[in-house]
């Protein structure tokens, strides 16, 4: 497994640590004290630099699965840019060390957020293209390592895609979904979009059902509901008037960037100003593939 330094890696790790898979992580000692499901006896860690060729595939070689859960969030460096173009070149080096080795499968989570509808239909799903043309830096990442992966298909890899909603975490101090609690009573005047949304723990769940064979070679739109922001803004601040930060927030201007860096926990003009292009765009995913497919409980479609 790789990208376990994201609350989403540990997330996933958690889950195929109660489980019967032999699990192999590609990680730094230092992050052992850092990150629980690390201690378990069925995980086994890894001290390896990826870029160690001959170290890398003779581990891949022992391996019948990767999964690819991403790369850490970037947004706090001022060398974004940079660091994610290292991060498309090393999900490349991934898959070729794994073709090398004959890896049979990989697992990697994307964002549904790369698809885009179509001029005849407003829905995306499974068969929506990519919206290549029309994305943040972040997005684009992504969109570049989704098709490195596609190469291992092509070149005879198993694959199996998750195009992830947003996935929603734990309420930890300044989380975004801690923020995102103070966001109340927002005047009708703000445009506010749509987006899909899921549980962080139901996705991590569906990245290890991924395992199971049956879902070779697909692509999923993970998502278990569609909520305009404003009502999402709205349920989060009820469900968490009572913890500490609960001031309402009646206006969001564009100009406001500061609140929209306490919302997302990022620096620049720019990312502020493609997470407040998110916020007022509208997306409706279907999640039909994903619910008859995945074992998931509380999901509407």
């Amino acid at each position: 497994m790789i990208g376990i330094e994201t609350e989403m890696g540990t997330s996933i790790l958690e889950v195929l640590s109660t489980t019967s898979y032999e699990t192999h992580v590609i990680a730094s000692q230092s992050l052992i004290s850092e990150i629980s499901p690390l201690n378990n006896s069925k995980v086994i860690v890894h001290d390896l630099d990826l870029f160690e060729i001959d170290s890398t595939i003779e581990l891949f070689k022992q391996m019948s699965a990767i999964i690819h859960a991403g790369m850490p969030g970037l947004f706090e460096t001022a060398h974004k840019e940079s660091l994610f173009k290292k991060s498309k070149s090393l999900t490349e080096h991934i898959v070729n060390i794994a073709l090398f080795a004959q890896v049979k499968k990989m697992i990697y989570l994307s964002s549904a957020s790369i698809l885009k509808s179509s001029p005849n239909k407003d829905i995306i799903d499974e068969n929506s293209d990519f919206n290549s043309k029309q994305l943040n830096t972040c997005l684009n990442n992504i969109f570049l390592e989704e098709q490195e992966v596609w190469r291992a298909w092509a070149e005879g890899m198993n694959v199996v895609i998750l195009h992830s909603g947003i996935a929603l975490g734990k309420l930890s101090e300044g989380s975004v979904l801690y923020n995102i609690s103070q966001w109340r009573n927002l005047d009708a005047s703000v445009k506010m979009g749509s987006n899909g949304f899921i549980q962080i723990n139901e996705l991590a769940e569906s990245v290890v059902e991924s395992l199971d064979e049956r879902h070779d070679n697909r692509r999923y739109i993970c998502i278990t509901e569609n909520l305009s922001y404003r009502n999402f803004f709205e349920v989060i601040g009820k469900n968490y008037e009572n913890h500490k930060l609960k001031r309402s927030i009646k206006n969001i201007p564009s100009s406001h960037f500061y609140r929209l860096k306490k919302l997302f926990g990022i620096s620049t003009n720019e990312d502020i100003h493609e997470q407040f292009n998110l916020i007022k765009a509208e997306f409706e995913y279907s999640n039909h593939e994903f619910l008859k497919n995945f074992k998931l409980n509380n999901a509407k479609s």
